[in-house]
């Protein structure tokens, strides 16, 4: 049985918790210090293990576990069960493990504690699952990786130095490798929690440090980079423990990634004619490194599909790729197509084939295509089927051939048979059919006894292939036959061979002859006579000679043919010369020097991509321009053309503008001389500029672009959301510097564009501009949460709207009361406001329906309308406010009555903040008693203004100010205490006595 208690120091992790205050007390913290562990001090006493060390509380500080003050804390190795006491070292007191019921136990299986102590100063506290010992041995690492190209698992990869790969999301799993719990700490293994795995291009990168945690056994890549990644784990158990070995070998998979296509041959090369037998065609492709395929990882081969490019095959089967391909491998860079495997894809006439190249990593690059003609079966003999030779002996050259009819496909007849000796079919129909001294056609399929060219002394072999009215021709379909010639006269010569050796300058022409001797050379004094035609079939005797070569001079140049003789001293052979076979051949010399050039090189034609140079040479050659942006440094590609001519012009396309090029006109005769002009130098025109790019306006759904261009024939503003462009609006420009503005339409309100400009320049060439601009088309404006609410003791019945726009908008409401013919009116706020708007709509008549609409417009003149809203006004019940009361005292004047019935009057004014009435009550004394009043003034008004007459001069009075609303709210102010005058001169009187008194008026 495991157990957790190990002869080391084991930490013990986590926290307990106290009951009363849910406070912590740590075991383990780098934070607080706290180091708790268990150990083994006493060998000797197995069954009895050690808790040292000192823990942190929240509450009561640092706790003292080793024995000292106590006598220690301890752990029965058997049972688990806690025993002891530990110091409490800020309070004197204990953590009593002992007594008061407590039953702490550590699981000798799990490490995990369980149950309760008590401590004298915060009673019982609390462990769980949360105080463990630490497992300190790490886990094993991982002990394979399976790696598949995706996470389909289709597909399985293998982790290798030489292999490479082209997946770009390969999907690797491993096993779950255990954690070892019984040698070294004697406890349980916490379990594997994870790993840190690493994926990249160091083969030492420590997975922990520079990898990224996972629980999962799997783990899907991205390669993005042609180079080594590695996959590197290192396992992680539940406590924190990682694997490790000394060699840091924590390497499971070496994947060498390949992204890039190969580079595929140039060309393939096909043979002309018709084909009657797919094991016949074939094809080829070269091996010159510059035109040959290429791949930084090394080529697999190559694959053809015929007349598709879905049916991709080779004469070999990859497992790994699963498909089939030409090996690279001890390739001769040739294909022989089989019957088997290629003919139902085969088209009777042309066929394309499509050829590409495939590297080690399965990246295919593009293909090349070349063309081959299949005529259909061409006509076949019988496997038994041979030349028949009458004599099958002869002592001179005198023999019959026959042969068996061929068998042809339906709808086709023979239309020639060939016979040749001791030379076999040619691979093509166009070679067939181009010599007939070699290749002898015959209507029928037998030969009358005649002389057979190139019958040699000894044993000689006979071909006979067929030909059929579609030029359906198979070298491979012949039949054989032999013969034996013992003649005494010499064979043809071997290996006759044509030269022009004309002086095309001097207009000599002239054609040489080589040969080497017979085979068989009769009595051996051999002389040979030359035979020369124009058409192949009428001769002439130009000659003889005893030597192996002759000169023949000729007196214009064309097509000549020529055959020789061979000859001994005896008089048979010299009457009947063995002739050889026929060679042709074109005389016409060759110019040893290059055309001269008659004129200057002219360059005409230039712009920003484009210069056309011109000149003349004395005689026909082809026309190439060898250019750089460097002097005397060219690129290896020239601009070309093979037409020979003696005027020659030439474009050279897809230039840099603003650049200057160095060039020299080239150009070769027929004959391959090279001439060269001397080096000449230009500048390409500037490429079209945009010198200033504005916004002039914006709306919800469109916005003006204005801007400055040159050069350019075309405009384009491309547009959209994001740096994609998804949208563009084009205009003709002129070269010239110009202006131009760009309405872009039917755009999205409140959305935020990119934009730059294109421009094409005369040549066709689209400039794009590095730099993205960007506007913002205003949201449209939306009116939302409009609410009503009816304010309090105001005046007169008074609501406040208020509601929400999503942009800056004036502020309007319109408002009627809701009955036909009502009046409209409208409040406005000129300013412009975003978010939250208030308006105060006063004045409004009392328990009466109201319809409204809120408003607002932007800057742009976009306008937002609410719906229609119904309100209806309370009653009034507030009284109107009195304010600003006046009380003027007065006496009247003496021409209105005597001195013994004078009397005084209060002039008394005051506000009131609505439309009230007006009145004043009045009465004698200060106490607020009104035993009168004066007249009601029933107009509504604001201002108001009472005279109270007839009053006792020098006596106190109390006066109310009284209005009343329309709607019958009465509003009170007083009492107001005021003593009426003496019975004195009115004031007015007063000025007027003094006035009299000075000028004696009255």
């Amino acid at each position: 049985m495991s157990k957790i208690f190990a002869a080391g120091a084991t930490p013990i992790l986590g926290s307990a918790t106290v009951s009363n205050t849910s406070n912590l007390i740590f075991f383990t913290s780098e934070i607080y210090g706290a180091n708790v562990v268990i150990s083994d001090p006493d060998s000797n006493n197995s069954n009895i293990r050690t808790i040292s060390g000192y823990a942190w509380s929240q509450d009561i500080g640092w706790i003292e576990f080793t024995a000292n003050t106590t006598p220690g804390v301890f752990v029965d190795y058997s049972t688990g069960q806690v025993s002891g006491s530990a110091y409490v070292m800020d309070t004197g007191n204990i953590l009593d493990f002992d007594n008061y019921g407590s039953n702490t136990v550590v699981d000798p299986t799990t490490g995990v504690f369980t149950g309760y102590v008590w401590s004298q100063d915060v009673g019982w506290i609390h462990f769980d699952s949360d105080v463990y010992v630490k497992d300190t041995l790490a886990p094993n690492n991982v002990a394979s990786v399976s790696g598949y190209t995706d996470d389909s698992k289709v597909k399985e990869i293998t982790s290798s130095d030489t292999l490479v790969y082209n997946h770009t999301q390969p999907y690797f799993e491993w096993n779950t490798p255990s954690d070892p719990s019984t040698q070294s700490h004697g406890y349980q293994s916490s379990g594997v929690a994870g790993y840190y795995v690493y994926w990249g291009p160091s083969s030492t990168a420590l997975p922990s440090a520079s990898g990224v945690y996972q629980s999962d056994n799997s783990i899907t890549v991205d390669v993005t980079e042609n180079q080594t990644y590695y996959l590197r784990i290192q396992a992680v158990d539940n406590h924190g423990n990682i694997y490790t070995n000394v060699e840091e070998d924590y390497t499971f998979f070496e994947y060498h990634s390949d992204l890039t296509n190969p580079i595929n041959v140039s060309y393939i090369v096909t043979p002309s004619g018709n084909f009657g037998n797919v094991d016949d065609m074939f094809f080829n492709w070269p091996s010159t490194p510059g035109v040959t395929s290429s791949d930084t990882n090394g080529i697999l081969g190559w694959q053809y599909s015929l007349n598709d490019i879905s049916s991709w095959t080779g004469s070999t089967y990859s497992d790994r790729f699963e498909l089939d391909y030409i090996p690279f491998e001890a390739t001769d860079y040739t294909h022989y197509f089989t019957e088997e495997k290629d003919l139902a894809h085969m088209l009777v006439g042309n066929n394309i084939i499509y050829f590409r190249t495939i590297d080690n990593a399965g990246n295919f690059s593009g293909y090349v295509t070349g063309g081959i003609a299949y005529g259909g079966l061409a006509p076949r003999f019988s496997e038994e089927a041979v030349v028949t030779v009458t004599p099958n002996y002869n002592t001179s050259n005198e023999f019959a051939l026959s042969w068996p009819e061929v068998t042809v496909e339906d709808g086709r007849t023979v239309s020639s048979y060939y016979y040749m000796v001791n030379t076999v079919p040619p691979s093509t129909y166009s070679t067939l059919i181009s010599n007939s001294s070699i290749y002898i056609p015959v209507g029928t399929n037998s030969v009358s006894t005649r002389k057979l060219r190139n019958a040699v002394k000894g044993n000689n072999t006979v071909y006979v292939v067929a030909v059929d009215d579609q030029n359906g021709y198979s070298p491979s379909n012949y039949i054989t036959g032999t013969f034996e010639l013992d003649s005494s006269l010499p064979d043809p010569v071997r290996n006759l061979s044509l030269a022009d050796t004309s002086i095309k300058s001097a207009q000599l022409w002239r054609a040489s002859l080589n040969w080497e001797e017979p085979t068989y050379k009769g009595d051996g004094n051999l002389s040979y006579t030359i035979l020369r035609s124009k058409d192949g079939t009428t001769w002439e005797d130009v000659g003889t000679t005893t030597g192996l070569s002759y000169v023949d001079t000729v007196d214009s140049s064309g097509r000549y043919y020529y055959q020789v003789g061979s000859s001994d001293s005896t008089d048979e052979s010299q009457a009947n010369p063995t002739y050889s076979s026929v060679v042709s051949g074109t005389i016409q010399g060759r110019y040893l020097e290059p055309a001269e050039l008659i004129s200057g090189v002219v360059i005409t034609g230039i712009s920003t991509r484009k210069a056309t140079v011109i000149w003349v040479t004395n005689r026909e050659s082809d026309t190439k321009i060898a250019y750089g942006t460097s002097s005397n440094e060219y690129f290896e590609e020239e601009v070309y053309n093979s037409k020979q001519v003696t005027n020659h012009e030439i474009t050279l396309n897809n230039l840099e503008p603003d650049t200057i090029y160095y060039f020299k006109a080239k150009w070769t005769d027929e004959d391959g001389n090279t001439g060269e002009s001397h080096e000449v130098s230009f500048r390409t025109n500037t490429p079209p500029q945009v010198y200033e790019t504005t916004v002039d306006r914006v709306g919800l759904d469109y916005a003006m672009i204005s801007f400055e261009v040159y050069g350019a024939t075309k405009a384009a503003v491309v547009f959209g959301e994001n740096l994609s462009y998804t949208s563009i609006k084009e205009l003709n420009t002129s070269p010239s510097r110009s202006s131009y503005s760009v309405l872009l339409s039917d755009l999205d309100d409140g959305t935020t564009y990119n934009y730059k400009i294109r421009l094409t320049d005369i040549d066709g060439y689209i400039y794009e501009s590095i730099e993205n601009n960007t506007f913002t088309t205003p949201p449209k404006p939306e009116i939302s949460n409009v609410r009503i609410q009816e304010l309090k003791e105001v005046a007169s019945p008074t609501v406040l709207f208020s509601w929400q726009s999503n942009t800056k908008t004036n502020s309007i409401v319109t408002f009627r009361e809701n009955k036909e013919g009502a009046t409209a009116k409208d409040q406005i706020d000129k300013e412009y406001v975003s978010g939250l708007h208030e308006m105060e709509i006063s004045g409004l008549n009392p328990q009466t329906e109201y319809i409204a609409q809120v408003e607002g417009v932007d800057e742009y003149g976009n306008r937002a309308v609410s719906e229609s809203i119904l309100f209806t006004t309370a009653t009034d019940t507030r009284p109107p406010k009195i304010s600003n009361i006046v009380v003027e005292p007065d006496l009247l004047s003496r021409s209105d009555q005597t001195d013994k019935s004078r009397s005084a009057q209060f002039v008394v004014s005051w506000e009131t903040d609505e439309p009230a009435t007006s009145k004043v009550e009045f009465g004698e004394g200060g106490a607020g008693l009104y035993t009168s009043s004066s007249k009601l003034d029933q107009e509504l008004r604001t201002k108001h203004l009472v005279i109270v007459s007839g009053l006792t001069p020098s006596k106190v009075y109390s006066l109310k100010a009284v209005s009343s609303d329309s709607y019958g709210n009465v509003s009170e102010y007083g009492p107001l205490v005021s003593i009426t005058p003496k019975s004195n001169d009115t004031i007015f009187e007063t000025i007027l006595g003094t006035i009299s008194n000075i000028f004696k008026i009255f």
